[in-house]
């Protein structure tokens, strides 16, 4: 079952969520989180609702049950990208950072409950295990990666879990679906999640130096400094208090950080998208129309 227009189905996550919100939510923040479902422009959604129709041929769910499982998907990918910002100070929100998480964890836990509820779905301790990996997925600052010898090795393994996580559960909601997409998933992932790492650090703002973020790029910039006698710590340090960042942003151009990033971020696209067509050859339609999501 597949909803045509994603803005109909945002509106449908928007009511559903206050069905399920608990009255410890303040006012602020059920318009926060409605705010956030109405406009989310994310492939998240439409992925969810592209993978499960794949998983309807051989499950004995009603296409309201699909519908729902994909709105409740939606909504934890919201809660869990907030408790993500909260964490990071990504968004100016009046209220505590504390508030805020305790916030999402009783909208993750209304979502689950609701989730136990379906009729012939067993996949709640699926999506517990991936919801428990994306909340304490590894957090790092650079300063640390800098003292205890993060590699990127480490980066793969431990940073991008959170990412990794989110879309497993996005994409592998019940068995079927979990067959065809749970490797896919990961690949998919990755790709999205170094992209951003670039996508920050070639924007205006740049809050990944600014907060010593943990990823690909800064760890081999930080690789290259050790063999440039480039004093990275002292820079990232100047650009986190608010200096210059002119010395330290012409350094990531001279130690093609990005460009191996850029790399890297393809290379697991296009295994992704690959294993896509393979996986998917006898799905004619459907596969095409994710195929043309992560092509964009």
């Amino acid at each position: 079952m597949k909803i045509a227009c994603l803005k109909e189905f945002n509106q449908k996550k928007a009511s559903y969520f206050f069905h399920i919100a608990t009255p410890n939510l303040t006012n602020q923040f059920r318009s926060f989180f409605e705010e956030k479902l109405l406009n989310s422009s994310t492939l998240v959604p439409e992925v969810v609702l592209t993978t499960f129709s794949f998983g309807k041929k051989s499950e004995r769910l009603s296409p309201q049950a699909e519908e729902k499982i994909a709105i409740l998907m939606s909504i934890m990918d919201t809660a869990i990208n907030i408790y993500d910002d909260a964490l990071d100070g990504d968004f100016i929100f009046s209220e505590p950072t504390t508030r805020v998480m305790m916030s999402v964890d009783s909208v993750l836990f209304s979502a689950l409950d609701a989730l136990s509820s379906i009729q012939n779905y067993q996949d709640v301790a699926f999506i517990i295990k991936c919801l428990q990996k994306c909340i304490h997925a590894e957090v790092a600052d650079i300063n640390m990666a800098i003292h205890s010898g993060l590699t990127e090795d480490d980066y793969f393994t431990h940073i991008v879990e959170k990412s990794t996580n989110i879309f497993k559960m996005q994409m592998c909601g019940y068995p079927s679906t979990r067959e065809i997409f749970c490797s896919i998933a990961e690949k998919i992932a990755v790709a999205l999640q170094v992209k951003n790492d670039i996508k920050n650090l070639s924007g205006e703002i740049k809050s990944d130096i600014i907060e010593k973020k943990v990823t690909l790029p800064l760890l081999k910039a930080m690789e290259y400094a050790q063999d440039h006698t480039f004093d990275f710590h002292g820079e990232l340090e100047k650009c986190s208090s608010g200096g210059d960042m002119s010395n330290f942003l012409q350094f990531l151009v001279d130690s093609k950080c990005l460009d191996y990033s850029s790399y890297v971020s393809e290379y697991y696209y296009n295994f992704a998208i690959k294993e896509i067509s393979e996986k998917l050859s006898n799905y004619g339609e459907e596969k095409n129309e994710l195929l043309e999501l992560f092509s964009r």
